[in-house]
C-alpha cells in the first residue's frame, strides 16, 4: 500500500505540475498578446494625431518689415531667400492674420520677395506676426514676430 500511495503522490505532484504550467503559459500567452496588440493601437493611434504627411516642410528664409510714410503709407515684408527654392504659388503669406497678395514667382538662394500692404497708421516699433503658409494642407511651415522698422 505505502508504493501505491507513494505512486498516488507522484502522479498527483506531476499533475499539479503539469497544471501550474499550462496556467503560466496561459498567463505569458496572454500577457504577449496584450503587448503586441497595445503596440498596435498605439501605433494606429499616432496615425491621428501626426498629420506630417511623412515629411516635415521648411521654408530657410529671413524676413524683414519696414514701414514708409509714403505718400502712400506701405508696408513691405521682404523675405530672403536663405537656401533652397521657394515656389511662392504653393504659400500663403499672412501678416497679424492679414492674408497678402499671393506671389507666383519660384526664388532660389539668394533670391528676396516683397510683399506690400497698407497699415493702417504709422506702426514703427510695433512686432507682427508672420506665417508662411502650405495652401495645400494649410499647415504652417514658418512663422516669426518680426519688428516693424522705418525705411
Amino acid at each position: 500500500m505505502t508504493e501505491n500511495s507513494e505512486e498516488k503522490k507522484g502522479i498527483k505532484g506531476s499533475t499539479i505540475a503539469i497544471i501550474l504550467t499550462v496556467i503560466i503559459c496561459i498567463v505569458l500567452l496572454v500577457a504577449g498578446i496584450t503587448v503586441v496588440l497595445s503596440g498596435v493601437f498605439f501605433l494606429w493611434g499616432q496615425s491621428f494625431i501626426d498629420d506630417s504627411g511623412g515629411t516635415i516642410e521648411t521654408v530657410n528664409v529671413r524676413a524683414d518689415i519696414t514701414y514708409s510714410t509714403g505718400p502712400p503709407m506701405v508696408n513691405t515684408l521682404t523675405f530672403e531667400i536663405l537656401s533652397g527654392t521657394v515656389d511662392w504659388s504653393k504659400y500663403e503669406v499672412r501678416v497679424d492674420g492679414i492674408a497678402l497678395t499671393a506671389s507666383t514667382d519660384l526664388d532660389h538662394a539668394g533670391d528676396s520677395e516683397s510683399f506690400t500692404w497698407t497699415p493702417t497708421s504709422n506702426n514703427v516699433g510695433e512686432t507682427l506676426n508672420v506665417k508662411i503658409i502650405k495652401i495645400e494642407e494649410y499647415k504652417v511651415v514658418w512663422e516669426r514676430d518680426i519688428i516693424v522698422k522705418s525705411s
